[in-house]
């Protein structure tokens, strides 16, 4: 049994756990909703999400319901998610991989540019006349002029 998905930040105030405030430490509320459905049938298992977003169980380790509650043991499961937007190397791939698409991007419009400045004063072609040419040589597979 789901107790509740996803704790997040209201206008209530955070979550914490393990904080002893009433209002605000979901491991209390936790406990009381884990004995309630225990309470109903003995042999459900009681799933416990991790704070904002489901994706902070840090504080577990120091207030684990699992253990330190007796009503929970061998009942509780703990949830987490994980999102592309939370997580550090996926957001840094991401980035990393615009960073070098933009980059590469670049290098080639400064190398066609001045490909065909070359081309204009070098060969003396038009701009129309030397585009002509480079593409011609990138369609015979980068063979010479």
């Amino acid at each position: 049994f789901d107790l509740r998905n996803e704790i997040r930040p209201s206008t209530l105030g955070s979550p914490t756990w393990g904080s002893g405030d009433e209002a605000t430490d979901w491991s209390i509320a936790a406990t009381r909703g884990g004995k309630r459905v225990l309470a109903e049938n003995g042999d459900m298992l009681v799933i416990v999400s991790g704070l904002w977003f489901s994706i902070f169980l840090c504080d577990v380790p120091k207030n684990p319901i699992h253990s330190n509650v007796e009503e929970l043991q061998g009942h509780t499961v703990y949830t987490a998610h994980e999102y592309t937007w939370v997580n550090f190397h996926l957001v840094t791939r991401y980035l990393i991989q615009l960073y070098i698409g933009a980059l590469t991007t670049w290098c080639l419009i400064l190398w066609l540019s001045f490909s065909i400045s070359w081309c204009m004063e070098v060969r003396g072609y038009d701009t129309r006349a030397c585009l002509a040419r480079y593409l011609a040589w990138c369609r015979r597979g980068f063979n010479r002029l």
